[in-house]
């Protein structure tokens, strides 16, 4: 039902028909709705890259290190140079293991551990060395009594054991404060002491 341009309708649910009461109505305003217009997209137009040159390095200088040559120590430097005497390592001399003690720190745990290892003692080892430029050592480590020669050394480590335990060459050096001798390869030593 319309009246002045608007719309009514029944507000009450179709069982008030039968029920004679009378309809409520209400007024409802109808909006015509605007026609949508579809979108029209504009045309793409492709990109065009502009030319990269190619990027040519020069060429980098190489830089020449100078040489360098390795520093003896202060005795055995020229200039400084004290007199190798190797007679003080002659003689035959009992070996022993030092002992030693280290300690390691375990930073996670916060605890640090000494360890003590006592030296070994007089060993079944002994080494002779003989002014002719020989020498002899009755090996405890390789087990067996191992001869061979010797050369000069420098002012530290007067005498150098040619193929001797663990066919290693061993450098002698003595404590004269101790009268003993120290038997190195580099890595592990021995204490020698004057047989008697």
């Amino acid at each position: 039902m319309s009246f002045n341009g608007k719309a009514f309708v029944p507000l009450v649910s179709l069982g008030l028909l039968f029920t004679g009461a009378s309809p409520a109505f209400a007024a409802i305003e109808v909006h015509k709705a605007t026609e949508i217009q579809p979108y029209t997209a504009s045309e793409l137009q492709p990109y065009h890259s502009t030319e990269v040159p190619l990027y040519q390095s020069t060429e980098i200088p190489v830089h020449k290190a100078q040489e360098v040559k390795p520093t003896q120590p202060p005795s055995s430097q020229k200039g400084q140079a004290k007199k190798v005497d190797p007679s003080s390592c002659y003689g035959t001399f009992n070996l022993y293991v030092p002992g030693a003690v280290s300690t390691t720190d375990d930073y996670v745990n916060h605890t640090r551990t000494t360890t003590i290892s006592p030296g070994s003692g007089k060993l079944k080892s002994w080494l002779t060395i003989n002014a002719n430029g020989t020498y002899v050592w009755n090996s405890s480590w390789d087990k067996k009594v191992i001869k061979g020669k010797w050369k000069k050394g420098d002012a530290d480590y007067p005498v150098i054991l040619l193929n001797a335990q663990e066919h290693k060459n061993w450098k002698i050096g003595i404590d004269k404060r101790k009268n003993q001798v120290y038997v190195w390869d580099g890595y592990t030593y021995y204490i020698g002491i004057p047989k008697k």
